[in-house]
């Protein structure tokens, strides 16, 4: 009897796609009007509950996948909870989780900033930003400068940040769950197709020298 190993770690054509889209359809979102990025929302809700149904009643490499998916997103949730959530119950300050300030740093380099004077009626991106919160006018003068978020100067200037501040707080969260909770599920699959093997090649050996 001889034993046949299965890989430990597979991604077929279709899954890769199916993966990028979900991710991209995520992202892009943040640029998205408001009733989009609630209806992706909505969806990525629903994928989460179906992975719950498929950890529960599902079978073989699907279950497993959707097993170790579940309980990643069981754990974020917790530690969300108990972190970041504002909720009192815990009677502490809100303590951001690692996965949040790693997201946070890339709200800079993707975001679009757009800047007014108050007598101007549109925003405009030739109102420019430093990389320390400056804001400098169309010549190249300093106009005001940016302070946790808000824009403060000698001339008065408006500013709009595209996508807003909670719009990347939540797509991050997001993300987090879904692409870590994808890699976990994929290492849980691995982790069985290993006992699998190891137990198909030690019923393989125990056959030979029975033979023998």
């Amino acid at each position: 009897m001889t034993s046949t190993r299965k890989p430990l770690f597979q991604v077929g054509m279709a899954e890769m796609i199916g993966v990028l889209s979900v991710f991209s359809i995520v992202f892009g979102a943040m640029w998205a009007p408001t009733a989009i990025f609630q209806t992706v929302l909505l969806l990525v809700l629903v994928l989460v509950a179906v992975m719950l149904t498929v950890a529960v009643s599902g079978k073989g490499v699907s279950r497993v996948f959707a097993q170790g998916f579940v309980a990643w997103a069981a754990v974020y949730l917790l530690a969300f909870v108990m972190m970041e959530s504002r909720l009192e119950v815990f009677h502490r300050r809100e303590i951001p989780l690692p996965t949040t300030v790693l997201w946070g740093e890339l709200q800079l380099h993707i975001s679009e900033f757009r800047y007014r004077h108050h007598e101007s009626q549109a925003y405009s991106n030739v109102i420019s930003r430093g990389n320390y919160g400056e804001i400098f006018d169309a010549s190249g003068n300093l106009v005001g400068r940016m302070h946790n978020g808000i824009a403060k100067g000698q001339l008065g200037v408006d500013t709009e940040i595209a996508p807003t501040s909670g719009v990347f707080y939540v797509t991050g969260q997001l993300l987090w769950v879904l692409g870590l909770g994808y890699l976990i599920g994929k290492f849980a699959v691995g982790f069985r197709r290993y006992q699998e093997n190891v137990q198909s090649a030690a019923a393989s050996d125990k056959d030979l020298a029975s033979d023998g």
